[in-house]
């Protein structure tokens, strides 16, 4: 008995580090799983019963790869071709327990000018590519590569608990998919609208465009 409850208490740190979070203005979020998921496949080979169980996708570019798409299973779906799906990152629930999903981008802010190398060098050191520099100051996009072991989430939070850069978040992205630009939601009395653009959640208030983290683009 005493063997089995060492077992036990020795098991059960493991789980509860196990658990998902991500850091947002210096506080660890926890995260609690959904029931869809965000994946990136290959369009021209997944069996098209897979394809059935989507419920949005969109093209999406890679540079090392043709043919590829984003796209967001129905709830509590199962894909059987996972060999033509090359990311998938479970969905979270949000405060309101919608869906909410982590996507294969991630931002990082520099701590000056002057740590872009050290950025360069993490990114490379886990398969992560830098896509663009962002219009803020100090802040670039990063995407995983496709045959990291990491995803955005790993990512992001390694980065931040690097302590080399001021900010690393995940990007999210919320669970309604409209089929072209994309109005998600248009609240006239706060004059605020959500869109999807290019796998990107765009929000737009009073005439201020700001990314999904609410950090002001133009």
């Amino acid at each position: 008995m005493k063997r089995l409850l060492f077992i036990l208490l020795s098991i059960v740190p493991i789980i509860v580090s196990a658990q998902d979070y991500y850091w947002y203005d210096g506080t660890k979020i926890p995260l609690e799983r959904g029931n869809q998921e965000y994946i990136i496949y290959d369009d021209s080979l997944l069996l098209e019963s897979d394809k059935e169980k989507l419920a949005y996708c969109e093209v999406l570019s890679y540079p090392e790869m043709a043919n590829l798409k984003w796209g967001i299973t129905q709830p509590n779906a199962v894909l059987e071709d996972v060999e033509h799906v090359f990311y998938r990152m479970p969905s979270y629930k949000d405060g309101e327990g919608s869906n909410m999903f982590v996507t294969h981008r991630f931002y990082v802010r520099l701590k000056n000018s002057n740590d872009l190398s050290l950025l360069q060098s993490m990114a490379k050191q886990y398969n992560a590519e830098i896509e663009k520099e962002s219009a803020l100051p100090l802040w670039y996009i990063l995407r995983c590569g496709l045959q990291s072991s990491f995803n955005a989430l790993n990512l992001a939070n390694l980065f931040h608990e690097s302590g080399q850069f001021s900010v690393a978040e995940p990007e999210f992205i919320g669970g309604i998919y409209p089929t072209s630009i994309e109005q998600v939601t248009n609240n006239q009395s706060e004059r605020t609208q959500k869109m999807l653009h290019n796998g990107m959640l765009i929000i737009e208030s009073d005439g201020k465009t700001y990314n999904a983290q609410g950090i002001k683009v133009r």
